[in-house]
């Protein structure tokens, strides 16, 4: 993830306030991603060994985006003075996309994962036009995050087309 910059956050902590709408978004938003690299390292766990051996691996490095996410996330609340939850009861009510684990075939899983990145994305397209142009920098980040869920989105449709024709 890039760093923003700081320039403007000054400006963006006046109007905004520990359990503002704004920060209570952004927890659900970091939930949804740290449920997401738990389901992808569940799924890289549970390919491993199995062919293709890349999906195993495309697992782990969702999940590693999914973490990287979840910690930009939480980085910004801290700047805009919140606190985010990391409590593990919490991810599953606040999260967007739910924790489900359909099976453990190739190709369920790959499904899963990629139900779960397009919750994800219009969860967080929501969450950018709600902030709008008022907090530039909180914007900015969501929408890179979405850029990158979205070349993961296909990568995980490619594969979930190559587990079911296998």
């Amino acid at each position: 993830m890039r760093a923003y910059p700081a320039a403007a956050m000054l400006q963006e902590m006046r109007s905004l306030r520990p359990g503002s709408e704004l920060t209570d978004r952004l927890d659900d938003a970091l939930a949804t991603k740290l449920v997401g690299a738990l389901r992808f390292r569940r799924h890289h766990f549970m390919a491993a060994g199995r062919e293709p051996k890349q999906a195993a691996h495309a697992f782990l490095a969702n999940a590693a985006m999914e973490q990287a996410h979840a910690d930009a996330i939480a980085r910004r609340m801290v700047e805009l003075g919140a606190e985010p939850t990391f409590s593990p009861a919490a991810f599953l009510m606040r999260s967007h996309a739910p924790y489900f684990e359909r099976g453990s075939e190739l190709a369920e899983m790959a499904q899963e994962g990629y139900d779960a990145t397009r919750m994800t994305m219009s969860a967080l397209v929501s969450l950018a036009r709600f902030v709008g142009p008022s907090d530039g920098t909180t914007r900015k980040m969501l929408l890179d995050i979405v850029a990158e869920d979205q070349a993961r989105a296909k990568d995980l449709a490619a594969l979930v087309t190559s587990a079911k024709s296998a």
